[in-house]
């Protein structure tokens, strides 16, 4: 059995298991975040991801509706040396045809601005590639 064919609500609890999110410290600096991440930057702003209090491991949703997930897979891993410069421990899982998670540890938030400033427009239309990124705290 594979994730994408696990029942919804089965999918929701693994989610909830694997991120932990804790939407209390999330909720107290959400409009803070929301400002910083609307101001324009002439430069890499780290502190867009790596806000006080926020951590680096990271949890997205990358939706891909012109292309099936084991085409974007393929571009994904094609990019492993790319991402190799500012994350690891990447996990990834199909959730349907269109969609994937993914849960990584960001290791250069600068390198990874300048990476994906480049690289994310070069796919974006083709792929009709949209993400949700959550930052993940572990519970104290």
């Amino acid at each position: 059995m594979t994730f994408a064919s696990a029942s919804p609500l089965v999918r929701c609890l693994a989610a909830f298991v694997v991120c932990s999110v804790s939407f209390l410290d999330w909720a107290k600096t959400f409009e803070e975040v929301k400002e910083l991440a609307s101001q324009k930057f002439d430069k890499p702003s780290p502190e867009i991801f790596l806000y006080e209090g926020m951590s680096k491991e990271i949890f997205m949703v990358a939706r891909f509706k012109n292309a099936s997930y084991e085409e974007w897979r393929s571009i994904y891993d094609g990019d492993a040396d790319l991402r190799s410069e500012f994350m690891k421990d990447d996990i990834v899982g199909k959730v349907d045809e269109h969609t994937a998670m993914l849960k990584f540890t960001v290791t250069d938030e600068i390198r990874m601005e300048e990476v994906m400033a480049k690289r994310i427009p070069e796919i974006e239309e083709s792929l009709g590639l949209s993400h949700d990124i959550y930052s993940l705290q572990a519970r104290s």
